[in-house]
């Protein structure tokens, strides 16, 4: 803990061993062998007009701690691609600002890329909760504390669930402005109903993975349906999809954007 409160890492080379190794796991998912078979769905888009948009809008706003730690996470871990991309960050930044956000939260954190870019867009009296069951944020720390954002950062190492029950039975209402998750799918509709209690009416609740591969259009050419994870995962995506589509309290919108962003603006 800092003098604000805040919990930090003190992150030796050691430590990292296993994080750079691909090792203490997002979660104990098996995923298919070839599940890298592309990187997200900006894949469909012809490669020079996609490099354009990241040159033209996106690359040179990015924070050098942000770049750097999106660079360490490629070449240092086996998962990298679990990570959010640079134009997801990028519009993540500009929705905490647009919600006016000043108290944010985060469900799965991973080595921190999208966490930081939150922690970037808060005002300097903002702060993020950023809730993850493993140890991978051990990793990006170093980068938070470079960008200037530990003090705005607090991490509780549990899962989702846990913590936002925890939060309700404190009686907490309405005490988020904004909102990501990008955690484990399964239980994206359990979060849901959670999160309607706990950020406020104005605020911003985001869903990532909305697209799932692709694999919602009803096509699997990659044959990823034959694995246990890809198949559970799909279910519970389309379970949150169906949900928040008809949601009466919610405006709702999804982003073609990586494997698919669905933003939820709280109206009631």
């Amino acid at each position: 803990m800092n003098g604000n409160g805040v919990e930090t890492f003190e992150v030796e080379p050691t430590d990292l061993t296993e994080i750079e190794n691909g090792k203490p796991g997002y979660d104990k998912r098996a995923l298919p062998a070839d599940w890298k078979f592309g990187i997200k769905l900006q894949n469909v888009m012809e490669e020079s007009i996609y490099k354009y948009m990241l040159d033209t809008f996106t690359r040179h706003r990015e924070h050098e701690a942000s770049k750097e730690l999106w660079q360490r996470t490629w070449k240092l871990t086996q998962r990298g691609e679990m990570m959010t991309l640079p134009d997801q960050v990028q519009f993540l930044r500009l929705m905490v600002k647009v919600c006016g956000a000043k108290k944010a939260l985060e469900i799965g954190v991973f080595t921190g890329y999208s966490l930081l870019n939150i922690a970037l867009a808060l005002p300097s009296d903002g702060k993020v909760v950023a809730v993850d069951p493993g140890e991978d944020p051990k990793f990006g720390w170093p980068c938070f504390v470079k960008a200037g954002v530990a003090d705005k950062v607090e991490i509780k190492q549990t899962t989702g669930l846990e913590y936002l029950d925890s939060m309700i039975e404190k009686g907490e209402k309405d005490c988020f402005d904004f909102a990501f998750v990008d955690a484990d799918k399964v239980n994206y509709v359990k979060y849901h109903p959670r999160l309607m209690k706990l950020v406020r009416v104005g605020g911003v609740i985001m869903y990532d993975d909305t697209l799932w591969f692709g694999l919602v259009g009803g096509n699997d050419p990659h044959n990823l349906l034959s694995n246990e994870y890809m198949r559970t995962s799909l279910e519970g995506i389309k379970a949150i999809n169906s949900l928040v589509a008809n949601d009466p309290n919610l405006e709702v919108a999804t982003i073609f954007m990586g494997y698919g962003v669905t933003v939820c603006y709280r109206v009631s």
